[in-house]
């Protein structure tokens, strides 16, 4: 664990209605009960476990829920806010003010305690276009990768690897489709062929 506080956005750029970014290391928990003022006006427990409603920030300042992630220490605390990017940055900007450094998701969840592995395997969950390749790449968060390699490990046998290296290609196109062109003189039916392997009506083709 880097002994510097960091803060990550941990929800995709851009606006929407509601955000979260998160502090970890040495000083979140001192960082972010500076910045909030909880509603009920009470004390927040550096073990405290249910969310806290209030106000965040001094300028910009908004109304936020702040939680700590159950079982983390030292703590990890997301604050929920409104999604608009001036706020969020405003906000995040107000936390390395005091002390903390900016990181990306994938630096956050290392530091975190989650494996390369892992890490790999959400941001390529992020990107997956079917619910075939989200349930691989949820295996892989499960760690079953880091299972079979360690497995192999033990065994000292590399052909346990060799046979998961065998679906590599296959694998990267969960996240990457393939791109196919479908070429052809107008109206020799493209698009009806297009339909028929899409196994549904995604082109007109009257």
């Amino acid at each position: 664990m880097s002994p510097t506080a960091h803060v990550a956005l941990r929800t995709p750029p851009g606006k929407s209605a509601l955000a979260t970014f998160a502090i970890i290391g040495p000083g979140a928990f001192e960082i972010a009960t500076q910045l909030i003022r909880p509603q009920s006006m009470k004390t927040i427990a550096y073990d405290y476990s249910g969310p806290h409603y209030g106000f965040f920030g001094h300028d910009p300042t908004d109304d936020v829920f702040l939680a700590r992630r159950p079982g983390s220490s030292p703590p990890i605390i997301e604050v929920h806010c409104h999604g608009g990017p001036a706020m969020v940055e405003g906000l995040i900007q107000q936390v390395i003010d005091r002390g903390a450094c900016r990181t990306t998701w994938q630096e956050f969840e290392i530091l975190a305690g989650k494996t390369l592995i892992e890490v790999e395997s959400l941001e390529a969950l992020s990107k997956a276009t079917s619910l075939k390749a989200s349930a691989i790449l949820l295996d892989q968060q499960s760690g079953a990768l880091e299972k079979l390699a360690d497995q192999a490990i033990q065994l000292r046998d590399a052909s346990l690897l060799d046979e998961s290296l065998a679906w590599a290609r296959l694998g990267l196109h969960l996240v990457e489709p393939r791109r196919v062109i479908v070429y052809g003189e107008h109206h020799v039916g493209k698009s009806s062929h297009l339909n028929a392997q899409a196994g549904l009506h995604r082109a007109n083709v009257s």
